[in-house]
Order: C-alpha cells, then structure tokens, then sequence
C-alpha cells in the first residue's frame, strides 16, 4: 500500500491455469490520503511462470513513478512505474552544464512496469532526470559514480 505497509494474507482455494479468482482481504485502510496506489502479489506453490503474478493501480492519479535506484548508479539503473494506460513514459537526463546527454522514451502497460537504463555511458556526476507520462511531469536528481 503505497510503499508504507503491507498486508499478507494467506488463501488456500485452488486456481486452475488462465482461470480468474477474487478474494476479499480483511483489511480496513484508516488513513486513504496518503494512498497513492495497490499492489498485489501472488504468490504460488510450484509456479511455472511468475511473470503475471504482480498487479498494480494507481489510486489518486493516472500513474505513479518510484524513486529510481541505485542512486548513486554505475552501470544500471532500475526505473519502476506504475501506470493506468499505454502512454509512453519520456526520460530526458540532463547534466550539470545544462546538456541533454540522453533522451529516450519507454513503452508502458496497464499496471506495474519496470526497466533497466544503461548508465555506463555516462560520465560521473550529477544529472536531473525529467520525466514526462501524458501531461504529467516530474523531476529526479540522479548521481553517477563508476
């Protein structure tokens, strides 16, 4: 629940392949303001494919972008978002002369998305990463340290 607190709760039904279950958890949220989005996570005895085990909303707005990490990076950086549509989301890496050093832009699905971003090409320092999803905009200070 927006990376503040987790509910576990164990269910014992039987899902068949391709099928669909709903469960009701037993929770009550006590303060909905500071909830930004849902994820849930299943997670399976004997699972061949655990690609389609997580599903994420957003709650407050169409989609929402965790911190990208490591920071300080090398070689990698992950870049992790949650989205409620296929809009692309834009990345523009500037550095601390005021140069677009890098711009690319990432395809996105309903729910959790998650990238690795080479790093190695850049130089050691700090850049400021602006992000655009649809009309949303955020800004990221990133370090680089090979």
């Amino acid at each position: 629940l927006s990376g503040v607190t987790s509910v576990r709760e164990a269910v014992t039904e039987s899902i068949s392949p391709q099928a669909s279950a709903n469960h009701i958890l037993n929770y009550e949220i006590t303060d909905a303001s500071k909830l930004e989005f849902l994820c849930v996570t299943v997670i399976l005895a004997n699972d061949l494919s655990t690609d389609n085990n997580e599903r994420c909303i957003t709650l407050d707005k169409p989609y929402f972008l965790y911190d990208p990490y490591p920071n300080p990076a090398s070689d990698l950086m992950n870049i992790s978002w949650i989205a409620d549509s296929t809009d692309p989301l834009s990345i523009t890496m500037i550095d601390a002369l005021g140069n677009q050093v890098m711009t690319t832009s990432l395809s996105s699905q309903q729910g959790l998305n998650s990238v690795k971003m080479l790093t190695d090409g850049l130089a050691d320092g700090i850049y400021v990463m602006f992000l655009k999803y649809g009309s949303y905009k955020e800004i990221k200070r990133i370090s680089i340290e090979h």
